[in-house]
């Protein structure tokens, strides 16, 4: 993802908060579609059949791996996290948990590191 702005979004199934930003972030991934951005999704769920139920549940729309490793070297201790990282690999912001307006917040930040690098 190198040259590329990329968020990760920290959630499992059982976090009612990290499936109702999903739609968000849909429409934050179809928002950027085509430019240089990148938004994946970070699954820790046990049961790898819990996270695919949840990503056809909602219709992700964004690539989403499967690990209970990476939450740990990013020190995720609430979900849904969201984590920002800039063309250069540096972490620019950190979101935990939910709010209503979180695409927006988002989108703020995005297009400040879009900015950056041109």
């Amino acid at each position: 993802y190198a040259g590329k702005v990329l968020v990760l979004d920290f959630w499992y199934r059982g976090c009612g908060w990290c499936v109702r930003a999903m739609p968000q972030m849909n429409a934050l991934a179809d928002h950027y579609r085509g430019k240089a951005v990148a938004i994946m999704g970070v699954n820790k769920d046990k049961d790898l059949a819990d996270a695919k139920f949840t990503v056809e549940a909602v219709g992700m729309r964004y690539e989403s791996l499967h690990s209970e490793e990476i939450p740990k070297l990013y020190h995720i201790l609430g979900y849904p996290t969201l984590v920002v990282i800039d063309t250069k690999g540096v972490v620019r912001d950190v979101h935990i948990g939910y709010s209503t307006d979180l695409q927006q917040s988002l989108t703020v930040i995005i297009d400040g590191l879009l900015a950056e690098r041109d």
